[in-house]
């Protein structure tokens, strides 16, 4: 798939793993934020938060 999307609130829960998942399908993404600032504080939040993250559930 390819194409752009725009995803209002993209550093907010939602938005980011609406984009996250744009992202993995192959779109391009233009992130819509109140600002620069609260986004790449965001993102890193984000990234440190699903590097601690595992997966609930059976397991094979």
């Amino acid at each position: 798939m390819s194409g752009i999307v725009a995803v209002t609130g993209a550093n907010g829960f939602v938005g980011r793993a609406l984009c996250a998942e744009a992202v993995r399908r192959g779109l391009t993404v233009r992130g819509i934020t109140r600002s620069l600032v609260s986004c790449l504080l965001a993102l890193k939040t984000w990234r440190w938060a699903m590097s601690m993250a595992r997966p609930i559930g059976p397991q094979p």
